[in-house]
């Protein structure tokens, strides 16, 4: 809270609406765009005058929130840094919306607790209980959510946006937003892509937690894979696949990485990749 109140100390917080309830409104694609086609930028207000010449100072200070305490701002953040060395007026009104929502909620933040959280009752227990391929997650100390925006409007380029969040005991412990580095032609390969990235980090929790057995009990080498839940189910059949098809194989070997951590025989998996429906993702 100390943080954000310092921040917002800088700005006109004075005449931003209150109750503000989401960082993010449904109609700005589109109003960006014709901005754009039109080549009429509208004039700033001096609170957004404000925030134009301290840009990289407020988005650093954003950046440092979003990967503290704050997931909900995550993905307005990651795309507000484009603007970073060039701010343009939409990542200025994202900002400036971004600042108005933290104004309305400057105490919200994370509660870390063992049991009896949200995404144990509301998803993983609905999910467990409605699929039997999921019926184990009603018991998982973890679990990974990956997805992907696919063709974001706001990129010039239509590069798509990877996001994912791990659960540990019920509590989001990471939760990066990223640009794709390349453009993706289908919506398989942007949820590939994002899921690639997610289980490059779950490889490394599953590492981490083996070695700190006194976190989640276990015997040597049988630490069970961490599930990353993937909605997109072209998606998840080319990375449970072993072989590549027409569809995907101009995707670079990068992506295909997630084949190798379900493990093979013997070998204990550190992931597992599953289906997940859309609205619970």
């Amino acid at each position: 809270g100390t943080k954000i109140n310092n921040l917002l100390k800088a700005i006109d917080v004075e005449s931003f609406k209150p109750n503000v309830r989401n960082c993010w409104q449904s109609s700005w694609p589109d109003t960006f765009r014709k901005i754009r086609q039109e080549g009429k930028t509208p004039e700033l207000t001096s609170r957004q005058r404000k925030i134009r010449d301290n840009f990289r100072s407020i988005v650093g200070s954003l950046i440092y929130i979003s990967i503290s305490c704050r997931p909900d701002i995550a993905t307005i953040v990651n795309k507000s840094c484009v603007g970073m060395q060039d701010p343009q007026y939409q990542h200025i009104v994202w900002i400036e919306r971004c600042l108005a929502y933290l104004a309305s909620s400057p105490s919200v933040g994370l509660v870390f607790r063992q049991d009896g959280n949200p995404i144990t009752s509301d998803i993983l227990n609905v999910l467990a209980d409605k699929y039997e391929d999921l019926s184990h997650l009603r018991d998982t100390p973890y679990v990974c959510f990956s997805d992907a925006d696919f063709a974001s409007s706001d990129d010039p380029n239509l590069r798509s946006t990877s996001g994912h969040c791990i659960y540990l005991f019920g509590s989001p412990i990471t939760w990066p937003s990223k640009r794709q580095t390349l453009t993706a032609k289908s919506t398989m390969e942007a949820e590939l892509i994002a899921a690639s990235s997610a289980a490059d980090e779950c490889s490394w929790l599953h590492q981490l937690l083996t070695s700190l057995d006194f976190l989640i009990p276990h015997d040597e080498s049988s630490l069970p894979g961490i599930p990353l839940l993937v909605a997109n189910l072209a998606a998840l059949k080319t990375a449970n696949h072993p072989r590549t098809n027409a569809a995907s194989k101009h995707i670079a070997l990068r992506q295909f990485r997630i084949r190798d951590y379900p493990g093979e025989h013997d070998v204990t998996p550190c992931i597992r990749c599953l289906w997940v429906p859309t609205k619970l993702n």
